[in-house]
C-alpha cells in the first residue's frame, strides 16, 4: 500500500490539506490512542522505506557530507520527506487535543509507576497508561527517524550537474529536521539534540552568504524555479532557529533551539545580507548623506536595489520579510533594554542590524502595492512597533551622555528614513490610484497611524494626502466606471484629517491650511453643465434628488474643513483666517455662469460657510450670544463695507443661480414649493448667521434684495407692455409653463421670508428689534417690494413680507 501511495505521490501534486482531510474523514469515530498508534506504525512504516532507498547510494568520503544519490531518486526522497512531514504534523494535532495535565503526569514516571494508575476506574486509568505508552513509543520512532536523516544529509550528487535539484531536496530534509527535531514529544523538557542544529547551521550559513551578491545573483540567474523554492523552506527553518522555541517563547529568558547568541548573530547577519543588505539614504532625506549611519550607506549600486526589488515579489521575499517583522515586533519593546551578562554587547549588535533590516522594508511595500495586503499590514504593524519607541525630538538629537546612544541614533535614522522612503505609497500615478488607495480600509488605517507617529509630514505628504482625500469627498462628481474610481471612503478621509490635524505643530502652518483646503475638493470642484444633469436624470424626482445633491454634495467636507480650520489655534480669527483670505476671495468673485453654475455654488458656499464657522467662533468666545445688539469685532478679519457688499453679492448670485437652475430642471422643480422650501432652507443657513452677526450686512442684503426684485418686476413689466399679444417669441401663451420661467424675483422673496422667520441657531428678529433704524429700512424696503409685485402672481408674497416686517417691529 505504502508502495502504491508513493507512486501516485511522485506523479501528483502532494495536497497536505487533502491528506489531513482524509485521515480526519475516516477516523472521526477512532479513538485518540488508535489514531496515534497508525500515525506511529505509519512513520515506521516510511523510516523502512526511506533505509531501502538509502541502500542504492553510497556514503560520501567527506564527512560533511552525507549519502551520495543518483538524480533519479530524489522524487521519491522528496515524496517520503514531505510525507513524514505530514505524519508528525497530524501526530502532533492529536497530541495537542489531549488533557496535558494528565499526560505530563503519567510521561513524568517512571515505566513500572506507570503500570499502577490511582483509584480512579479501571478503564480510564488503562486509557491514560496505555496513551503514555504509546506516545512514547511514537517518540523513539522519531527520534529514530530524525537520526537515519541525520546520516543522510546533506545528500550529494555524483557529478555537478543539477546541483539546484539537490539543493531542493536537502532543503526539504532541512525542513523534516527542524520539524521533528524541534517539536518536543510528550511535552519533554530537556531540549532537542544539538547534532541535527549543527548540522543544519552548517548548512544554510554559507547559502545565505552565497546568496548575498549583486549582478551574479539577479534575474538572469534567478531565484525562481528548484532553486527559490529551496531558498523558500531554508528560510523557515532560519525563523526556526532565529525565535524562541516552544509554549515559553514569551518568557524572559526564553529558550532557542539555537543556543549559541554568537551563533545566531552570524545566522541574523547573514540573513540580512541577502534579503535586507544596507541601503544609501532616501534622496528626499535632507541633509543626512554626508554622516555615518548604523541604518544606511552613502551609496549603494544600483544591481542592488534591483535584486531587492526582484526579491520582494518572490515568494521567500515574502518569507523573508515575515520573519524579520516577527522579529522586529518581538525585539521593539526591549531595544534598550541589554541583558546583564551581555559581555559581547550582542543585544546592542542584533539591536543595530534589525533596525538596518528593517529600513529596507518600504521597497518590499512598494513592490507588492495592493496584491498582499496582509503581509503589507503586518509590515506597518512592525513600523509602529518600532515608531512607538522613538521618543527623541523630530531632528534626531540625542544626547552625547546617553549609554544607548548607538541605538537611539539608529532608531532616528530609521524613523527619518520611513518618513520619506514611504511617501511613494501615497503618490498616484496618471490615470492610476496611489497604493494606499487600493489597500483594504484597515491596513489604509494603519499606515495613517504610522504617519502620526513619524510626526513632521513632509510637503510632498501633505499633498498627496489632500488630493487622496479630495477624491473621497468629491466621489460622485467623478465619472464612474474607470480605475480612477477608486477612492478611500469618507471616514477614512477624515481620519486622515484628524491626524493630520494633530500634527499641525509638527508642520508649517501654511503646508497644514493648504492641506486642509484642498483635502476638501471644494478647489477642484466639477463644473457640472445642467446639460450634464439633464443626461442624468430622466424624471423631476431624480432631476431634484440630482440639483440638491450637486450643490450640497461638499457639506459634509465643509464641516469638517471649518472645524479644523476654528480649532487649529487660539484665536484662530486673527491668525489662520487672514491667511485663507485669499482663496476665500477667490471663491466669493467668481462670476456665475450658465455652464458652471453648480461650481460657482459651491465655491460661495463653502467660503460662507468657513466665515459663518469663525463667526460662530468669536462670538462663543466672548461669550456675546445672549445680547441683542451686539456683533462681531470691526477688526475680525479687517473687513469693511466693500467686503461685506462683496458677501451680499455672492448671496444674491446664490440665489440667483438656484432659481435658473430650477427653471432648467425637469420635472416642473418651482412648482414643488416644500421642495423649494428644504432647499433654501439649507442654502441660507450659514448666510442667516453672517447677517446676524456682521454689523450693517443684514441692512444691506435686505436693501440689495428689494432693488433686485423692484429691477424684475419693472423688467417683465415692460416686457408684458412690447408684446400685447400674450404670446412669447415661439408664439405660445406666457402662461403655459410657469415652472420654465426664471423668475427670481419669487426666489428672492422667500428668501428674505424665511431669513426673517429663522430662529434656530440665532434670530433676525432680535437683531430687527435691536435698531430702530433697521425697522425702518426692513418696512421700506418689503413695502417696495409689495409695490412692485402688486397685480401679479406675487402679491400674496409681498402682502407677507411686510406682514412679517411689522411683526419684527412689535
Amino acid at each position: 500500500l505504502i508502495d502504491e501511495s508513493l507512486d501516485g505521490m511522485q506523479k501528483t501534486h502532494v495536497d497536505e490539506g487533502a491528506i489531513l482531510q482524509q485521515f480526519s474523514s475516516t477516523e472521526k469515530d477512532t479513538s485518540k490512542l488508535e489514531k496515534i498508534q497508525r500515525m506511529t506504525s505509519l512513520l515506521e512504516t516510511l523510516r523502512a522505506k526511506f533505509v531501502e532507498l538509502t541502500h542504492t547510494g553510497r556514503k560520501s568520503d567527506n564527512a560533511k557530507d552525507g549519502l551520495i544519490m543518483s538524480t533519479s531518486d530524489l522524487e521519491t526522497v522528496d515524496v517520503l520527506v514531505q510525507t513524514i512531514q505530514f505524519v508528525h504534523r497530524l501526530c502532533q494535532s492529536y497530541q495537542k487535543s489531549l488533557d496535558q495535565h494528565e499526560l505530563s503526569k503519567q510521561t513524568s514516571k517512571s515505566p513500572a509507576a506507570r503500570r499502577q494508575p490511582k483509584k480512579r476506574g479501571k478503564k480510564a486509568g488503562a486509557e491514560i497508561q496505555d496513551m503514555g505508552e504509546c506516545l512514547a513509543t511514537y517518540g523513539t520512532t522519531v527520534t529514530k527517524t530524525l537520526t537515519l536523516l541525520l546520516e543522510t544529509f546533506p545528500i550529494c550528487p555524483m557529478d555537478s550537474v543539477s546541483m539546484s535539484r539537490y539543493e531542493l531536496t536537502n532543503a526539504g530534509i532541512c525542513s523534516a529536521l527542524a520539524e521533528l527535531g524541534g517539536d518536543n514529544v510528550l511535552g519533554d523538557s530537556r531540549g532537542p539534540s544539538s547534532q541535527w542544529i549543527n548540522s543544519v547551521f552548517s548548512y544554510i550559513l554559507p547559502r545565505l552568504n552565497s546568496t548575498n551578491g549583486t549582478e551574479e545573483d539577479s534575474a538572469d540567474k534567478g531565484h525562481s524555479g528548484a532553486e527559490g523554492i529551496a531558498t523558500n523552506m531554508l528560510l523557515k527553518v532560519v525563523s526556526k532557529l532565529l525565535l524562541p522555541h516552544g509554549s515559553n517563547s514569551a518568557e524572559l529568558t526564553p529558550n532557542y533551539l539555537l543556543n549559541s547568541p554568537s551563533k545566531r548573530y552570524e545566522l541574523l547577519e547573514a540573513f540580512a545580507g541577502a534579503f535586507f543588505p544596507l541601503l544609501a539614504f532616501p534622496s528626499n532625506l535632507e541633509s543626512k548623506g554626508q554622516r555615518k549611519s548604523h541604518i544606511f550607506t552613502p551609496s549603494v549600486s544600483s544591481e542592488v536595489e534591483q535584486k531587492i526589488e526582484q526579491l520582494a515579489s518572490t515568494a521567500m521575499g515574502k518569507t523573508a520579510a515575515m520573519l524579520l517583522t516577527t522579529l522586529i515586533t518581538r525585539s521593539a519593546d526591549r531595544l534598550f533594554d541589554p541583558p546583564i551578562d551581555d559581555q559581547n554587547k550582542l543585544h546592542e549588535k542584533n539591536t543595530l542590524l534589525l533596525l538596518q533590516m528593517s529600513s529596507v522594508l518600504p521597497v518590499y511595500l512598494v513592490s507588492w502595492e495592493e496584491r498582499l495586503p496582509i503581509e503589507s499590514g503586518i509590515v506597518l504593524a512592525s513600523f509602529i512597533s518600532i515608531a512607538r519607541q522613538w521618543s527623541d525630538s523630530s531632528d534626531g538629537n540625542v544626547s552625547e551622555d546617553d549609554s544607548a546612544m548607538s541605538i537611539k541614533r539608529a532608531l532616528n535614522d530609521l524613523c527619518l528614513g520611513l518618513r520619506c522612503s514611504l511617501e511613494v505609497l501615497y503618490t498616484g500615478q496618471k490615470k492610476k490610484p496611489s497604493i494606499f488607495e487600493r489597500l483594504p480600509e484597515q491596513v489604509q488605517k494603519m499606515s495613517v497611524g504610522l504617519i502620526g507617529l513619524l510626526k513632521c509630514p513632509s510637503e510632498a505628504l501633505t499633498k498627496s494626502l489632500s488630493s487622496i482625500c479630495s477624491k473621497s469627498f468629491a466621489q460622485q462628481r467623478v465619472p464612474s466606471g474607470s480605475e480612477e474610481d477608486v477612492v478611500v471612503s469618507n471616514s477614512m478621509a477624515n481620519y486622515i484629517m484628524e491626524v493630520m490635524h494633530s500634527l499641525r505643530k509638527t508642520m508649517p502652518m501654511p503646508n497644514y491650511l493648504a492641506f486642509l483646503i484642498d483635502s476638501c475638493g471644494i478647489r477642484h470642484a466639477t463644473s457640472t453643465s445642467m446639460s450634464q444633469q439633464k443626461r442624468v436624470a430622466q424624471d423631476g424626482d431624480i432631476a431634484r434628488d440630482q440639483l440638491s445633491e450637486a450643490v450640497f454634495s461638499f457639506d459634509t467636507a465643509m464641516g469638517h474643513l471649518s472645524h479644523f480650520l476654528t480649532s487649529t489655534c487660539d484665536q484662530a480669527s486673527t491668525k489662520v483666517l487672514p491667511m485663507i483670505r485669499p482663496v476665500l476671495l477667490k471663491w466669493l468673485s467668481a462670476s456665475p455662469s450658465a455652464n458652471d453654475a453648480i461650481k460657482q455654488i459651491v465655491q460661495a458656499r463653502a467660503a460662507i460657510s468657513i466665515l459663518a464657522a469663525f463667526t460662530w467662533d468669536e462670538m462663543i468666545s466672548h461669550g456675546s450670544l445672549e445680547s441683542k445688539s451686539d456683533f462681531i469685532a470691526p477688526t475680525f478679519l479687517k473687513l469693511d463695507e466693500k467686503f461685506d457688499q462683496l458677501l451680499v453679492d455672492c448671496i444674491i448670485d446664490q440665489i440667483e443661480s438656484s432659481a435658473r437652475l430650477w427653471s432648467m430642471g425637469e420635472g416642473g422643480y418651482m412648482d414643488d414649493l416644500a421642495a423649494q422650501q428644504q432647499y433654501l432652507a439649507r442654502l441660507l443657513g450659514p448666510i442667516t448667521l453672517l447677517l446676524r452677526y456682521r454689523q450693517g450686512m443684514f441692512g444691506q442684503f435686505v436693501e440689495t434684495v428689494s432693488r433686485r426684485v423692484v429691477q424684475q418686476s419693472q423688467a417683465e413689466q415692460d416686457e408684458r407692455g412690447g408684446n400685447s399679444s400674450g404670446k412669447d417669441s415661439n408664439g405660445k401663451e406666457e402662461g403655459d409653463s410657469p415652472s420654465k420661467k426664471i423668475n427670481v424675483a419669487e426666489v428672492h422673496m422667500k428668501a428674505l421670508l424665511l431669513v426673517l422667520k429663522s430662529k434656530d441657531p440665532v434670530s433676525i428678529v432680535v437683531l430687527v428689534r435691536s435698531s430702530s433704524a433697521l425697522q425702518t429700512t426692513l418696512l421700506s424696503s418689503t413695502e417696495d417690494i409689495e409695490k412692485a409685485v402688486s397685480g401679479g402672481h406675487l402679491a400674496h408674497l409681498g402682502r407677507k413680507l411686510v406682514h412679517q416686517a411689522k411683526l419684527c417691529k412689535q
